[in-house]
């Protein structure tokens, strides 16, 4: 019985309670017999039913063991599942993360695929840039940055545009080297104008810095240009006058178009302006320019007057370098003529200059002065060497002594109205170039063949200077020609000493029925031919042999040098520098008065002595 109550349902012991409570006595008497029947009965059916149906009830219990076994295999393989959900639930947490990944990725390449053609057009930008570029279609190459900027502005991180981005910068800097090398060849304004215009839509200069580079790439034209001319020059002068006229040309052109481009864009007003270019660019040594306004190359401006300094240091640094090409090329020049056309040119192309405010005639007076002095030293220093030469080879013997009276009455005469015509010509201060028989030297130095040497060294040297004779050069000049008189005068000194010593030594070895001409010391051509210039022109003065020093001689040699190559020369130089009275050669005739002082002396002495010998 209590395993019945035991497996009963609560609720129908509950019911069946309820059922009993509402029974009478007597049936409640009644109640344990009829249920103990009811027990039998159900019972009986239950054998009855288990006799009928056996099969099916042991196939059900064989079934029942089954499910108990397969429970108890169960119960225990769901222990060690449940030891793994942990596990399982974290991994299940990682692939979900893993998979949201995936799909975010999924997605982003969903959407790539979606706007391809966008994108393609984006990573086709660089290349597309690159090609107007080379075709020099700049303003379709600056739209198109002008794009890439936007886009960069709209999506700064992502990195598809930002590469994009890097690779239009390097074209954009190609571009700029292509802008820069245009600006270094032969460009109108126009171009200019346009080449400038690109680089200031770029933004990658500021505007000082633009100015710079623009004039360093137009200088470096005008450098290549002036060099290829020259390398085309066949000589000195031919290159220097080149690169006068295309400095001039070039200069003048590059200042117009940087006053043309930049001009509009400082901040200086319509006076300021013209006060700017009337002034001159070219700064005085020592100072600033009158137009630079304290600006310096920084791009600063103390008064307002915009980047003028910037322009005004180019144009110094210009005109800098052609006086130093001047400087180099005028000490090649080896003839007045030569030195003439470079200076007008030079000159030319700094008053044309002038027109920009670069007028530099200032800096070209003391480089041609020196190269003037210094061909004039030149020509005289090798008329003084060839007097030195011709009077080692000149006869002081007494017979081919000259004598004013010897000379042909119209020579002498001729002399003296050469003299004269000279004399007045100098004290008029003016020499007529038709009337060449005033200029003319005086035939009597033909006797005397070193003067005659020097004279025709002398007049060449000033017939080179005569060509180019700047006047602030005079005193330099003045003294050059004394210092060389003074040598040649010194040279004469010395050859006295040098012919009597060399006479004596004759006559030691010689006696004088063998020979009366001494032997001529000749070491080189230059001697023999000098010599033989001597010997001819003594013939026709009427040399003759004699192996003594004649003091009358060398005496009247030196009195005519003081009193007609001396004031000739004077009156020469005078003529040439064309003024009066500037070389007086009081030093020189000092020196040729010591020196007939001196002859006067020894050959008193020597007087003296043959009359004590006689007697």
């Amino acid at each position: 019985g209590d395993d019945i109550l035991a497996r009963a349902d609560p609720a129908e012991i509950d019911e069946y309670l309820l059922e009993l409570t509402a029974l009478g006595v007597d049936r409640l008497l009644r109640e344990p017999s009829h249920q103990h029947a009811t027990m039998e009965r159900l019972q009986q059916q239950l054998e009855d039913v288990a006799c009928s149906h056996y099969r099916a009830l042991i196939e059900s219990f064989d079934a029942t063991g089954f499910v108990r076994a397969g429970v108890g295999s169960l119960r225990s393989r769901l222990s060690s599942t449940l030891e793994l959900v942990p596990e399982l639930s974290e991994l299940a947490r990682a692939f979900s993360s893993t998979a949201g990944k995936h799909n975010a990725a999924r997605l982003d390449k969903l959407g790539a695929l979606s706007e391809h053609s966008r994108v393609l057009e984006l990573l086709e930008l660089p290349s597309l840039m690159l090609v107007l570029v080379r075709a020099e279609l700049y303003d379709e190459a600056l739209e198109l940055d002008a794009h890439v900027r936007k886009i960069v502005l709209l999506f700064p991180n992502d990195e598809i545009v930002r590469a994009v981005s890097h690779e239009t910068r390097a074209v954009l800097c190609r571009m700029v080297q292509q802008l820069l090398a245009l600006l270094k060849t032969a460009v109108q304004l126009p171009t200019c104008l346009r080449m400038v215009g690109f680089l200031r839509r770029l933004r990658i200069m500021s505007e000082p810095r633009l100015r710079r580079v623009f004039l360093h790439c137009r200088a470096e034209y005008m450098r290549a240009h002036v060099a290829a001319a020259q390398l085309a020059a066949p000589n000195a002068q031919a290159q220097l006058v080149r690169l006068c006229d295309d400095t001039r040309s070039m200069m003048f052109e590059i200042i117009t178009q940087y006053r043309a481009v930049f001009g509009g864009s400082s901040s200086t007003d319509s006076s300021s302006s013209s006060a700017a270019s009337s002034a001159p660019i070219v700064a005085p040594p020592g100072g600033v320019s009158a137009v630079d306004g304290g600006v310096d190359d920084s791009g600063g401006s103390a008064r307002g007057h915009g980047y003028t300094g910037v322009l005004s240091d180019w144009t110094q640094r210009c005109v800098g370098d052609v006086v130093r090409r001047l400087e180099r090329g005028v000490f090649e020049l080896s003839d007045g003529a030569s030195l003439r056309a470079v200076l007008q040119q030079s000159m030319y192309c700094s008053h044309s200059l002038g027109r920009v405010g670069a007028d530099f005639r200032a800096r070209l007076v003391p480089l041609f002065c020196v190269a003037v002095v210094r061909l004039f030293h030149r020509g005289l220093n090798v008329a003084v060497q060839r007097f030195h030469l011709a009077l080692a080879d000149h006869r002081w013997n007494a017979l081919s002594a000259p004598s004013s009276s010897g000379l042909p009455p119209t020579t002498t005469a001729s002399s003296e109205a050469t003299a004269t015509s000279a004399s007045s010509a100098t004290a008029s201060g003016s020499f007529s170039a038709s009337r060449v028989e005033l200029d003319a030297p005086p035939t009597s130095l033909l006797v005397f063949s070193p003067m005659a040497i020097l004279l025709n060294g002398v007049l060449s040297s000033l017939n080179e200077l005569r060509m180019c004779c700047p006047v602030v050069a005079t005193n330099a000049l003045r003294d050059e020609l004394e210092s060389q008189l003074l040598a040649a005068v010194q040279a004469l000194a010395d050859a006295r000493g040098v012919a009597r010593a060399r006479y004596a030594q004759y006559n030691e070895l010689n006696p004088p029925s063998q020979s009366h001409l001494p032997p001529r010391q000749t070491s080189s051509s230059l001697h023999r031919s000098s010599a033989a210039s001597a010997a001819s022109t003594t013939a026709v003065a009427g040399g003759g042999g004699g192996n003594q020093f004649d003091e009358d001689h060398y005496t009247q040699f030196v009195s005519e040098m003081m009193g007609v190559f001396v004031p000739y020369v004077t009156r020469a130089f005078d003529h040439c520098v064309g003024q009066r009275d500037v070389f007086m050669a009081t030093r020189v005739i000092d020196s040729l008065q010591d020196l007939l002082k001196t002859s006067s002396g020894d050959r008193t002495a020597a007087s003296g002595s043959e009359d004590a010998t006689e007697s």
